[in-house]
């Protein structure tokens, strides 16, 4: 029985830290540049910033091109973000899959 809780007891630690690591992925911050626009994402699946480094392509004529430019750029700059915070937390779990204990599938 002795076992049984030490496991219970591990797995709450193992619960915790990755708790931990979850809330410090705010602060992870994942740029991603193309075609004049640079979009930084978060490790918490957030977008924190959108900045247009060439201001010519601002014109009502670029409208299409500039729709198509931002969700490329976000999109990408998500998955990066996402790639990021697995690595970061397979790094707390040792390899183990955390989606269960912070209430994923």
């Amino acid at each position: 029985m002795a076992g049984f809780f030490d496991n219970l007891r591990k797995m709450n630690e193992l619960r915790q830290k990755a708790k931990k690591i979850q809330n410090s992925l705010s602060e992870l911050e994942i740029p991603y540049e193309n075609g004049g626009l640079r979009v930084v994402a978060r490790g918490d699946m957030t977008i924190k910033s959108l900045e247009f480094l060439n201001p010519e392509i601002l014109t009502p004529d670029n409208a299409a091109k500039l729709q198509r430019l931002f969700l490329d750029n976000t999109n990408k700059a998500l998955h990066l973000a996402k790639n990021a915070a697995e690595a970061k937390m397979k790094e707390v779990a040792g390899g183990l899959d955390l989606g269960s204990l912070l209430g994923g599938n």
